[in-house]
């Protein structure tokens, strides 16, 4: 049996902007919840400017200062298979984020090498094909739908937005890393 091959994206993932978005938009005049600040709605209770406003520090200076999403790097060092981070961020912005893996030990788990940036959610689907992944963990529903059908596609959920928005079916649901770690161990394991 192949060792399972797991493809993990970054921001909203292994990386936690949820303060920070919640703390621009106050800033700018908007009181979120929690769960506002979720990259699936939040666009729908901002301004454009307040979104443009909020989005830019977030994925610039503010990445490095952004906790850890909770348990992702201790589930991490537990995952069966081989790990690749994809994160879809505009030339320019993977500074900030290589310096985050960096002061967060992210490599130990994920060598540098396993690390791919590309410009837009789309540009992950070729880099999940060249690879042979079988699964992927992401926070945008929009981005898993650029996936293939054949590999598992499951949403990190956190903030219970699947009972707020449409999910296709076909995506499996997670709302946390012990989640996410329980089904990639069923999925090492052979059928009978």
């Amino acid at each position: 049996m192949q060792p399972l091959r797991i493809g993990l994206d970054f921001d909203g993932v292994i990386v936690d902007h949820r303060p920070h978005k919640l703390r621009l938009a106050g800033a700018l005049g908007f009181a979120l919840e929690p769960w506002q600040a979720n990259t699936n709605v939040m666009r729908g209770y901002l301004s454009e400017d307040a979104y443009r406003s909020v989005q830019k520090p977030l994925y610039d200076e503010l990445t490095v200062l952004a906790p850890p999403v909770a348990g992702a790097l201790e589930t991490l060092a537990r995952l069966p298979g081989e790990l690749y981070v994809i994160s879809a961020r505009r030339p320019g912005n993977e500074v900030s984020a290589r310096a985050w893996m960096e002061k967060n030990g992210l490599h130990a788990f994920v060598p540098k090498e396993r690390v791919i940036f590309c410009a837009t959610g789309r540009d992950k689907r070729d880099h999940v094909e060249r690879l042979g992944l079988s699964l992927f963990l992401d926070d945008k529903i929009s981005y898993l739908g650029h996936l293939p059908e054949t590999m598992t596609r499951v949403l990190f959920d956190e903030d219970g937005i699947a009972a707020r928005v449409a999910v296709p079916p076909e995506f499996e649901v997670v709302k946390s890393w012990a989640e996410f770690a329980a089904l990639a161990a069923a999925l090492t394991v052979e059928p009978a």
